[in-house]
């Protein structure tokens, strides 16, 4: 409910601006500003950096983790006691004796560890990169269309406050003309050369022409503030604008370009871009039936003392393979077979 009122604000500021004070803006500037202040437009911005941030994060599974721990652990449980000082390398034979086996006393343990991880087969990783890719594709195209738009917005506002403003030029000579029209009859009135008729209708005349003129007036400023939001610019801001003069037109070019513009429509190449993450996405989905490979390795360092340790080292692989899922898999393949069909049918 505030929302009228600051517009109100706004127009009264505006209308309070000294002409010294008003800044020339031509179309082109306009549209410039814009592009460069627009608040949605720098939103869609960071829309595509978060897009290409995620391209990385999907390229990052090709990757290998690199894992490293420092642990402390104290307790005198049988189990964690024996090996504790299995993994220090400090057995004795008297650490088989079964009264240290069963009433250890409690023994220190500080472990440091280095595991790497690495897929050597993951078949899901090339579709998520693509995903991952296309959402950035279509960041991009977001943005541009965000850009097209706001020229546009902009060219249509500018137009707007000329003919707003030209209207209430027109409305003010006439008003002005109808007061003086009036003032005249009052004055042959007054000789006896008009009715009161006359005047009264001439007065008539001369209010509509006043209210004509206050509601042009307020369309000019509200014009002016669409303008200004749209070029980032504080809502009492005054500029000084000019009527372009109309761009000459090469029949010829245009005619030859008009069979090229179909693959520059933002709409189509969204629809593209949609019909290709839904293909990827279907990939994904039936990689889910494919085992993955990893290799494993690590390198550990035990002690019953934090300066003095031993090593030890393991390496292995690891496959996986997913036999029963409760069906989720199969299901999320349908889903996404059909997420594929009807994206082919939009486009």
């Amino acid at each position: 409910m505030r929302l009228p009122a600051v517009l109100a604000a706004a127009l009264v500021a505006c209308g309070a601006v000294p002409v010294a004070a008003q800044s020339a803006l031509s179309l082109d500037e306009a549209v410039a500003r814009a592009l460069l202040h627009n608040p949605s437009l720098t939103a869609a911005g960071y829309a595509v950096d978060e897009a290409a941030a995620r391209v990385d994060q999907a390229r990052a599974a090709r990757l290998p983790r690199v894992d490293a721990f420092e642990s402390w652990q104290r307790s005198d449980a049988p189990l964690f006691a024996f090996a504790s000082r299995l993994g220090a390398r400090t057995l004795t034979a008297d650490d088989f004796l079964l009264s240290r086996l069963n009433e250890p006393e409690s023994v220190t343990y500080f472990r440091a560890a280095l595991a790497v991880q690495q897929m050597l087969f993951a078949p899901g990783v090339g579709a998520a990169i693509d995903q991952a890719r296309i959402g950035r594709t279509m960041a991009e195209v977001e943005r541009d269309a965000a850009r097209r738009d706001l020229a546009l917005a902009v060219t249509t506002a500018y137009a707007a406050v000329l003919a707003t403003e030209a209207d209430q030029r027109a409305t003010q000579g006439a008003r002005q003309a109808a007061d003086g029209d009036a003032t005249r009859a009052a004055a042959r009135r007054d000789a006896g050369m008009a009715t009161d008729a006359d005047v009264l209708a001439l007065q008539v005349a001369v209010a509509d022409l006043r209210a004509r003129e206050a509601r042009a007036g307020g369309e000019a400023d509200m014009a002016r503030v669409s303008l200004n939001r749209l070029l980032g610019a504080p809502l009492d801001t005054h500029f000084t604008l000019s009527e372009p003069a109309p761009p000459p037109v090469d029949l010829a070019v245009a005619d030859a370009a008009t069979p090229d513009t179909l693959g520059t429509r933002p709409d189509l190449q969204r629809a593209v871009q949609s019909e290709a993450l839904a293909e990827a996405g279907f990939r994904a989905a039936r990689a889910r039936f494919l085992p993955e490979v990893a290799a494993t390795g690590g390198l550990e360092m035990g002690g019953l003392e934090f300066s003095s340790r031993r090593s030890s080292w393991a390496v292995g692989a690891e496959v996986r393979l997913n036999l029963f899922a409760g069906g989720a898999d199969r299901a999320r393949l349908r889903e996404a077979e059909a997420r594929r069909a009807r994206a082919a049918a939009e486009r």
